[in-house]
């Protein structure tokens, strides 16, 4: 449920950003505080891609890591 939740906010992100080219303070002050909700695990799990979900809401860049992994 979390995972519909959060990629409905990134999408809808992208669709002000694509559409307005930008998103006001009160919808993504709202959309923030939801997606701390979804911070909090879920049993075992939590959610990857929240920082990226989040970038696009506030419209800032998420940090790149130090260094990648090797897989």
């Amino acid at each position: 449920m979390f995972v519909t939740l959060t990629a409905a906010i990134g999408l809808e992100a992208l669709a002000k950003i694509k559409t307005d080219g930008k998103i006001s303070q009160e919808w993504a002050t709202e959309k923030m505080n939801r997606l701390k909700e979804f911070r909090k695990p879920y049993g075992e799990t939590g959610l990857a891609i929240l920082p990226e979900i989040e970038s696009l809401v506030t419209q800032q860049p998420v940090p790149l890591p130090p260094s990648y992994p090797m897989f």
